[in-house]
């Protein structure tokens, strides 16, 4: 037995202790998987479900960035389709913007969370132009630290159709509009601008066996400017060079290197000029029925990016949202197939009591995952497909959105940082392994539950994992320990209801959760109760919280 089958055999022991207890696993019940049986029959997804709405977009970027202010900068973004007819498209549209900010003494602090959301309609006056039309709503909070603003716009421009900003050679779009019902602002209208040209299609280097087309290298810039009359002219601004690639599955990862400066726009960050040095990872496909997160072939670059956006409303007017990417980056083959992966998961809640904490935790993740298989009559415990075992490094980092300045001065970081709340939290396991059902994180994975009047399911996904806290708080345990069950119970007419729980003990997010709800697979409706044992200094001794909403499955 070579050495890298010795250590899934480790990992593997570690897991199923604490797996045994409810499932009666033991080793002898569980092999490597085939490598040569790891793609499910429909495991390409570049065809349309529907060829009159296309699919969704999901996707997420991370970069160093190298100025006098600010240490790195994350986004994510969604845009959904919800109708069309002819020539015309409606689709929703979500955007975050994170920057950290160096803080005095070298600490790196997530500085604002700023959010968009906006309906976006389009009419194709052919396969190169659109006319596109806008109405929305930014808010930016400041992140441990009193302030915020907001606005609603509404805008009209111009730019290429939806359905070819991954194909064509040249992308772009230009808008513009009034803002209204402003609030700590001086802008009056805006203006935001794109463009992607391709430079080179890098033709000298072959294709792999799961991209679309060959590299290529692209110039692009971006303007977001919001303005005040024609005195005061405010954008943020990034252009540069981006190497871009593009899978069988329509994913999309781009490498780049970007000059990023503000000049005046509230909304993005601190005024600052420098480089911005990262990555991003994009999905624009349709929903990939059937396809496991357990698909695997050798080589493959970005094979699966999924993922979800979720808002929720609770008791007093709180307001959840909840974002999550996964992204499959690599799969190679070191004695068992392994694929390289990360995920990213935001979750912002504003309370809705005037002395409430408004608080955001991130949640984010990278490892490696190698499908197994179970003999005989146990192969029920996965449905009948290969589960998941991984082992990755996990952190979470708690915040709070613009605290009060009475909570900033009585609780405030002192000496040159005393306008910065002093509380926040961090959670780390590292390793933390994990064992579940393909269909635990996953709302592709079954095709037929959806097609029946009325039928029994009887579907159970689980999830169960053990890890080690390092650098956690120090009331956290040296282990942590988590378990969590899906069951989806019926099929009404295409609408499945189900229940999900997820119990933690140690550095875990959630602490616990209940929920129940109905979903297709496009979306779900649900009720949730949960407890994400925040530090009363950041939750406001909320910590239980209960709140009904929708997830949009991208």
């Amino acid at each position: 037995m070579n050495v890298t089958n010795q250590l899934q055999k480790i990992i593997l022991t570690g897991v199923l202790c604490l797996a045994a207890p409810l499932t009666g696993l033991t080793q002898q019940n569980v092999k490597q998987a085939d490598p040569a049986a790891l793609k499910s029959d429909n495991w390409l997804t570049e065809k349309y479900r529907n060829d009159n709405l296309p699919g969704p977009t999901i996707g997420a970027r991370a970069g160093y960035y190298a100025s006098s202010k600010h240490s790195f900068i994350v986004e994510e973004w969604a845009q959904l389709p919800l109708f069309s007819s002819g020539n015309f498209l409606a689709y929703y549209g979500y955007n975050s913007f994170t920057p950290f900010e160096s803080e005095r003494g070298g600490v790196n602090q997530v500085g604002r969370n700023d959010q968009t959301q906006e309906l976006n309609g389009e009419y194709r006056l052919n396969d190169q132009i659109a006319i596109q039309g806008t109405f929305g709503w930014e808010r930016v909070d400041y992140v441990d630290a009193t302030g915020h603003r907001e606005n609603f716009r509404a805008g009209l421009g111009a730019g290429t159709p939806y359905v070819k900003r991954f194909t064509d050679k040249l992308t772009w779009s230009v808008m513009a509009g009034p803002t209204f019902v402003t609030h700590n602002t001086y802008s009056d209208w805006f203006v935001d601008a794109f463009v992607s040209y391709e430079l080179i299609d890098f033709n000298y280097i072959a294709s792999t066996k799961n991209l679309a087309s060959r590299p290529k290298l692209n110039i692009e810039g971006r303007m977001e400017s919001y303005n005040d009359g024609v005195d005061r002219f405010a954008p943020y601004l990034e252009f540069g060079p981006t190497f871009s690639m593009i899978t069988v599955n329509g994913n999309k990862l781009d490498l780049f290197a970007h000059y990023v400066g503000n000049h005046g726009n509230e909304f993005k960050m601190l005024n600052d000029d420098g480089a911005l040095i990262g990555f991003s990872v994009e999905a624009m496909r349709e929903y990939p029925y059937g396809t496991l997160p357990t698909d695997w072939q050798s080589g493959d670059i970005l094979p699966k990016v999924w993922g979800y956006y979720e808002m929720g409303w609770g008791k007093d007017g709180d307001y959840v949202t909840n974002f999550k990417i996964n992204a499959q980056l690599y799969q190679f083959h070191l004695g068992v197939p392994l694929t390289l992966y990360t995920w990213f998961q935001p979750r912002r809640y504003w309370s809705g009591q005037s002395q409430g904490i408004n608080n955001a935790l991130y949640n984010v993740a990278v490892g490696l995952m190698t499908p197994i298989t179970l003999d005989g009559g146990w192969a029920v415990v996965g449905n009948h497909m290969p589960l998941q075992l991984g082992a990755e490094f996990f952190h979470r980092s708690d915040h709070t959105m613009n605290p009060s300045q009475t909570q900033v001065a009585q609780n405030n970081k002192g000496g040159d940082n005393f306008d910065r709340y002093a509380w926040e939290g961090s959670m780390n396991q590292f390793p933390r392994v994990f064992l579940s059902t393909a269909g635990w994180d996953s709302p592709y994975v079954y095709t037929g539950i959806y097609e029946s009047k009325l039928a029994w399911v009887n579907t159970l996904d689980w999830r169960t994992s053990v890890g080690v806290n390092v650098s956690s708080p120090s009331h956290k345990h040296f282990g942590s320990a988590e378990i969590g069950a899906h069951w989806n119970i019926a099929t009404i007419y295409g609408y499945v209801p189900y229940l999900r729980g997820q119990y933690g003990y140690g550095a875990v997010s959630p602490e616990y959760s209940l929920e129940g709800g109905w979903q297709r697979p496009e979306y779900k409706v649900f009720f949730r109760y949960e407890n994400q044992d925040l530090d009363r200094s950041i939750s406001g001794g909320r910590d239980n919280v209960w709140y009904g909403g929708f997830s949009l499955n991208l």
